[in-house]
């Protein structure tokens, strides 16, 4: 899910004209940790997701949250 998710936001952006802000490619860590946390580091530019709780990998929420991190 989290190819699908982050690629539809992209692709919403890109058609309002956003095109210029998008990184590409972004990579996404599916289950990169075990722990209820995900998060966008701006040093590997990598998207990690967890697993703990509720897997992050198919939320959404949580992936698009963690793009715009990537994109700001």
């Amino acid at each position: 899910m989290a190819y699908y998710h982050i690629d539809n936001h992209a692709r919403y952006l890109n058609d309002l004209d956003m095109w210029d802000i998008l990184p590409s490619p972004q990579r996404v860590c599916v289950n990169g940790t075990e722990e209820d946390i995900s998060f966008f580091s701006p040093f590997t530019e990598l998207i990690v997701t967890g697993t703990g709780g509720v897997d992050d990998a198919e939320d959404a929420d949580v992936l698009i949250h963690e793009y715009t991190h990537a994109i700001i």
